[in-house]
């Protein structure tokens, strides 16, 4: 049965590398498990895998992604990142890596004020 379907076979494995791939890491490069990856006008969000990376199947399209995660020190963002796939499913995956940032709220903005203006550096 294998000779009768072997070349269907391989255009479905083929087509599971298309889309957009990368990698979810801090400012100092550190991956990020867990983070929390989304593209706009696409209703299910990826998470992240132990080494960071993430991956969605896209047809041809422009997309904006956007990661989150939360940390220690309060939640991490990205920038919204436009991506234009122009490869069909198949033809390789759009690498787009998603720097996280701290984002600081008006609460953290204010407590970050203050720990300056109590170490002398305001």
């Amino acid at each position: 049965h294998w000779e009768n379907n072997y070349a269907s076979m391989l255009s479905v494995i083929q087509s599971a590398d298309g889309g957009v791939k990368g990698l979810v890491v801090d400012e100092e490069g550190s991956a990020l498990p867990g983070a929390r990856v989304r593209i706009a006008s696409v209703d299910k969000e990826i998470v992240a895998t132990d080494r960071g990376e993430y991956w969605r199947l896209l047809l041809p399209g422009t997309y904006t992604v956007t990661a989150i995660s939360q940390s220690e020190y309060g939640l991490l963002q990205s920038e919204p990142t436009k991506v234009v796939i122009s490869n069909n499913l198949g033809d390789g995956a759009q690498v787009v890596h998603l720097v996280l940032k701290l984002k600081l709220t008006k609460e953290r903005r204010g407590s970050c004020a203050h720990l300056l203006e109590w170490t002398g550096r305001s």
